[in-house]
């Protein structure tokens, strides 16, 4: 399987469009379907679960009382009814398991140390489909923002017709990256084609730019040279999420890497007071995003 998705992402390397799956595959190593299905199937891993062998059959009532907590702690009772049937392996509540034991009416399957890498491979998988989708959301809304160019018009089609241009979305990936990497979870085994061809093609946007000007020398350039280049960023972050805030982009790594490598002393950096009063609104409005969100900061 392994092989032949690598056969498929190196043929990719020669078209100069991609369909809608075949920059998810190359993104991701699946198709739509695939991350759909995945989604679908994978659930939260169950910490207060342990599989029993059941050595007979017992039919049960119970409420346990559990304490939860999200945002603040609360009390909340939790009931069901199940029978558990005799030389079958059961999910069973773990303060059942430990009185089924007990008393005889099953034994445990699992090791501690079993039950433990069973959580762990269990949330990581269930997180993986979690950030697959979330990726192919946001190429869909790359798409349908005009981030990502198209061979056709994708109004009027379904994603799975679409014709990406294989350029644009280079250049898309390349300056998300930050934000694209950590959600692929590309299958082990396989070469990152998608990065290769970021890595080695000169990507340059098509349309003239202005010349730089020389590397800002002062604190006033360099803090002129900053004003522009995180407005740009914010910019693209706001594209990609429009429902953010002010105070939650001013978290992003980019933000904080460009506020670093900007030569300025530390006691010059901008505050972020200021940040979200001057900057902010200059990229949303770059952006086309309007502040619906948070209070302005006087």
């Amino acid at each position: 399987m392994t092989k032949k998705l690598q056969e498929k992402l190196e043929e990719l390397n020669a078209f100069s469009a991609w369909k809608f799956d075949e920059a998810l595959l190359l993104l991701t190593g699946s198709t739509s379907s695939q991350i759909d299905h995945k989604k679908l199937q994978a659930s939260p891993p169950a910490p207060d679960i342990r599989y029993l062998l059941m050595l007979k059959t017992k039919e049960m009532t119970w409420s346990i009382k559990e304490e939860q907590v999200k945002g603040r702690k609360k009390k909340k009772d939790r009931a069901g009814h199940e029978i558990y049937t005799k030389g079958n392996t059961e999910p069973v509540p773990t303060k059942l398991a430990k009185e089924f034991i007990k008393k005889g009416w099953a034994e445990d399957t699992e090791t501690s140390v079993e039950r433990k890498t069973r959580l762990k491979v269990g949330e990581s998988e269930y997180q993986k489909a979690q950030d697959q989708f979330k990726l192919l959301e946001n190429l869909k809304r790359a798409v349908l923002d005009k981030d990502i160019e198209t061979l056709n018009d994708t109004s009027q089609l379904s994603p799975l017709e679409w014709r990406l241009k294989r350029k644009s979305v280079l250049l898309w990936a390349q300056s998300k990256w930050d934000i694209v990497h950590p959600l692929r979870h590309l299958p082990c085994g396989v070469d990152d084609a998608l990065g290769e061809m970021i890595g080695e093609t000169p990507l340059k946007k098509q349309t003239k730019k202005k010349k730089r000007p020389p590397a800002p020398t002062t604190d006033k350039a360099k803090n002129d040279h900053l004003r522009e280049s995180y407005i740009n960023e914010a910019a693209n972050i706001f594209k990609t999420n429009p429902s953010l805030t002010g105070p939650a982009v001013l978290g992003y790594s980019s933000l904080k890497t460009l506020i670093r490598d900007s030569g300025l002393p530390k006691d010059k950096y901008p505050k972020d007071t200021s940040i979200l009063k001057h900057w902010m609104p200059d990229a949303r409005k770059q952006a086309g995003v309007q502040n619906k969100f948070g209070p302005k900061v006087k």
